[in-house]
This record gives C-alpha cells, structure tokens and sequence, in this order.
C-alpha cells in the first residue's frame, strides 16, 4: 500500500465543487463492502449525498455477487446514499445515469474516449475502468433509500490483479503513464455524478438515453446473454427511456432488464 493515504476526508472535501454529494464523509481503511455499510447508514436514516469511501474491500462484489478486485490503496471504492422520492421502478434507470457521468469523468481524466457496457460497466478501449451497484429499498412503491456503489481503477498496475481479471481491465495509471491522487479523481467523478443525478430527477432517463447510446460500445453488435435460465444471442438496436435493452432476437424483439438477465456479451464477428 501506498505510504500515503490520499483519501482523508479533509482532503476530499477541499476538492470538491458537488452541492450534495460527499458534503458528509465516512473514510475507512478497510471494510468488507462500502455499500453494505451505505445501507446500513440509509436505514438509520443518514442523509442524502453521504459517502461511504475506503481504501479496501474485503467483500467487495459486483452485479449479480460477481467479486470486484482491489489491491488496498490503489483504487476508489465509494458509495453513496441518495433519497431520490420516485417511484422504485424509475430509479432503475438511475444506474445507467451513473455509468454515464463515470464515463465522462473519466474521459477527461484519461484523455481518451470513454464508454459504457450496460447495464453498469464503464470501458476504455474495451477494457474495463469502473462498475456501478445499485441497490435499495422501497415502501409502497416509492423509493426510501437508494445506495449506488463505484469502483474506479486508479493507480492499479495489472499484474497487481488476480490473473482472470488482467486481460479485460485497465485503469487511469495504465492509460496515462502516471499516479493520481485519488482525492482529486473522486472529486471530479462526484461532480460528474451529481450532474447526472440532478438530469436524471430533473427529466428522467429519457432525456439522456440519446447520449447514452453513443457511448454504448454494444449498439448495432451481436450479443450473447442469460435470460430466464437460456442463452440466446441477438443484435442490439436500442436503449428504452426506461433504461431496458431492446434486442432484435431470432424469437423476435425483446427489452432486457438488469434484474433478469446475466451477462450481455459482444460475439465475435
């Protein structure tokens, strides 16, 4: 681990421009998951826009409980508690905003161009950069509480990760050539995430789902994926103003959603 911690609340907080966002810190050093932490804050009735940061997970996971892979003191790994007041069925949306103010972040970081993999990865020339996690809870139908997690590879060196991992992953240090203080990076990214987040609530998903598709690196490809129990493949035509994936399927056109499906993967041409 780096000697110094780059990651203090004093120093995240002097870096940031966000209204909301990160306004109330929690830091730890190591924790099994900032979101299991975040939700158990959100039910105690911590505010909107508190985050949760750490220098290293334990137990972080990814969609569908897939291991997020970490080496301490290198990367981001946040969450934070938003209190949004719409309906639990237009939050799901929400994750796609997300990827999308990661991406932009994080192309201006990197100075190169930025995509998204639906429903929630973030890629640099096809490999991947960051992941969101969102999850919640709901009271008749409107959302009380909703904690999105992010992780960011920043500083990682690929050798640093487990072997299945180094050939479809990258981070802002192997795209530039240099460290970055992570501070600075998560201060940027929480603009960017309050920016979409505001969008979002201001005008919903559909308003940002045309830009969301020019950053889908899947848009007009052939996929594979998981649904009900069977693999099927089809060609992606377009993104709903609900967040679903329509998919132009030998059994016909079909809107996947993230809850109900594994992996959508590009087949080879």
């Amino acid at each position: 681990m780096p000697d110094r911690v780059d990651l203090l609340p004093g120093e995240i907080r002097r870096r940031l421009e966000t209204r909301a966002f990160g306004r109330r810190i929690y830091y730890l050093p190591e924790v099994d998951s900032t979101n299991r932490l975040a939700v158990d804050l959100a039910r105690a009735g911590e505010a909107h826009g508190s985050l949760v940061v750490a220098d290293h997970q334990t137990g972080g996971r990814g969609r569908r409980q897939r291991r997020w892979e970490s080496p301490p003191g290198r990367n981001l790994l946040f969450s934070l508690i938003l209190r949004p007041e719409e309906s639990a069925w237009e939050v799901l949306a929400l994750t796609l905003a997300f990827s999308m103010g990661n991406a932009r972040a994080l192309s201006e970081i990197v100075s190169k161009e930025v995509g998204v993999k639906w429903p929630n990865d973030v890629e640099v020339e096809g490999k991947k950069i960051a992941g969101t996690l969102s999850e919640g809870s709901s009271r008749g139908g409107r959302t009380t509480f909703l904690v999105v997690g992010t992780g960011v590879n920043v500083n990682v060196r690929i050798d640093e990760l487990a072997v299945e991992f180094r050939d479809r992953s990258c981070s802002c240090y192997t795209l530039t050539g240099r460290e970055w203080d992570r501070s600075d990076v998560l201060a940027r990214i929480l603009l960017y995430l309050e920016r979409s987040y505001d969008e979002f609530l201001r005008e919903g998903f559909g308003s940002m789902a045309g830009r969301y598709k020019k950053m889908l690196r899947i848009l007009g490809k052939r996929v594979r994926f998981e649904r009900r129990g069977e693999v099927t493949w089809g060609t992606v035509l377009d993104v709903g103003s609900d967040g679903g994936l329509v998919v132009d399927t030998p059994d016909g056109r079909l809107t996947l959603y993230e809850e109900e499906v594994g992996a959508v993967r590009e087949e080879a041409q």
